[in-house]
């Protein structure tokens, strides 16, 4: 058994299994008061992330390395590629107000951006999706697919209770001592990320919305271990909770969402084929 599942039982002394959405609300209250208790015992402070997926088994691995045979740094180089064909191609046919440049002035902030706004477009990057929220983080597990064998496969839900000092954000003006200091392509260390949202003319910015309706964080690891998924990283899998959403089950929390005004539309932007198909261009043409 790993450490992340052992951790359910020997820590949290839970079963792995989760049959409600009242029964995740319940587990979301309890890694709260775990932050607590955690931080009582051992002086480091945390807090909760999550992360769910529509199969039970599957690493937690960036796009870039889901296809075998690609190291580190080979990711690292189209997945600036990638960035910088997707700024071109959103550019050249929504106009430049389609993607945010809020933090341009920052050193690295456009690098950032881009690439922020490209993971939630669909393009392969080497960051990982997280949010603080269980319920948004639970319905990309109990999401009807049109692949029938993850339909019939028991979903999976992360917990991830990060130190606080490893979740970087930017609340003061003018900026200083952000991560937009940091260079993307060469980070020497792991960060959860808590990307700043402008609502002023949101709508305008298609992969900023996207961003903001699910409550987007982004996990990137250190530039030399990024091809490793999250949960095979030491240092982090022990920090990791892993639950299971049984396929039975998936069909009746998902409409236990959508009674709670969470569905497909809400966690979406307008989905419109011609973009997709962009998107689908830039993956083909950078990464096979």
């Amino acid at each position: 058994m790993e450490i992340y599942d052992r951790n359910v039982v020997e820590i949290m002394g839970l079963p792995q299994k989760v049959n409600s959405l009242q029964e995740i609300d319940d587990l979301h209250r309890k890694f709260v008061q775990y932050r607590w208790d955690f931080y009582c015992q051992s002086g480091i402070e945390t807090m909760a992330h999550y992360r769910s997926e529509q199969y039970f088994g599957w690493d937690i691995t960036p796009g870039v390395f889901r296809k075998r045979g690609i190291g580190a740094r080979e990711g690292k180089e189209l997945e600036k590629r990638a960035a910088l064909m997707f700024e071109r191609i959103v550019t050249e046919n929504f106009g430049p107000d389609a993607l945010r440049d809020l933090f341009y002035r920052q050193r690295y902030g456009k690098d950032w951006d881009i690439l922020f706004q490209a993971q939630h477009a669909g393009v392969k990057t080497t960051l990982v999706d997280w949010t603080a929220r269980i319920d948004k983080s639970v319905y990309f597990a109990v999401e009807e697919s049109m692949d029938g064998a993850l339909n019939a496969a028991d979903g999976q839900l992360w917990v991830y209770m990060i130190p606080t000092g490893e979740l970087l954000s930017h609340n003061t003006l003018p900026i200083k001592d952000t991560f937009y200091d940091q260079d993307p392509a060469d980070l020497r260390s792991g960060a959860m990320i808590n990307v700043s949202i402008c609502l002023d003319n949101l709508g305008k910015r298609l992969f900023e919305t996207r961003m903001f309706k699910q409550g987007g964080r982004f996990y990137i690891s250190a530039s030399n271990e990024c091809n490793i998924p999250l949960n095979r990283q030491q240092g982090i899998a022990r920090y990791l909770f892993r639950f299971r959403i049984p396929a039975a089950r998936k069909k009746v929390i998902r409409e236990e969402l959508a009674a709670d005004g969470l569905t497909r539309e809400t966690v979406y932007v307008q989905e419109n084929p011609e973009h997709q198909a962009l998107i689908d261009a830039i993956n083909t043409e950078v990464y096979g």
